[in-house]
């Protein structure tokens, strides 16, 4: 038990003052405006798939009641529809924290109009990957999905080496 309370932290020395004041700093939009309009749509694309998801779920869990039967909610291999949301979200949210940080990083050190067209890019693929992950059921599985992922892929690859090449 501190007998003195909290009067010991007055006798702590200051913390000197920051030297940058990141509330103070005020960057133009001007130059990241498509870089924003582009994590803007990457954003909502997300939430779609998201609602997307919820709404499969949802119908799918209505039709098991409807039929007496258990649902099964995670990674039913059962249901094509049900596992097609849950790897379109699956997919992006496994990319997302690399993507937006690389994104990012790319636009403000790098260069703000090719990270926005880039971003463009990889944010198309990902809007492709229900598309392509349906057309993997007709006959035998084709690689088909890759045209979404692995060219997600290279543009992490790209905002990387611009990265280190602007640290070099």
């Amino acid at each position: 038990r501190n007998p003195g309370g909290l009067a010991h932290l007055a006798r702590l020395p200051a913390l000197p003052p920051p030297i940058l004041r990141l509330v103070d700093m005020v960057v133009p939009i001007d130059e990241y405006r498509e870089a924003v309009i582009v994590t803007i749509a990457y954003l909502v694309l997300f939430a779609l798939f998201l609602g997307y998801q919820a709404r499969v779920v949802f119908k799918a869990g209505a039709e098991a009641k409807k039929k007496g039967e258990k649902f099964q909610r995670f990674y039913n291999p059962f249901d094509r529809y049900l596992l097609k949301a849950d790897r379109t979200v699956g997919n992006m949210q496994e990319q997302m924290g690399i993507y937006l940080t690389l994104f990012w990083m790319y636009c403000v050190f790098v260069d703000p109009a090719v990270g926005a067209r880039a971003g463009a890019f990889y944010t198309a693929t990902r809007a492709l990957y229900p598309f392509l992950y349906q057309v993997t059921w007709i006959g035998k599985p084709r690689p088909i999905i890759f045209i979404s992922t692995f060219s997600g892929y290279g543009v992490l690859a790209f905002f990387l080496h611009g990265l280190v090449k602007a640290l070099l």
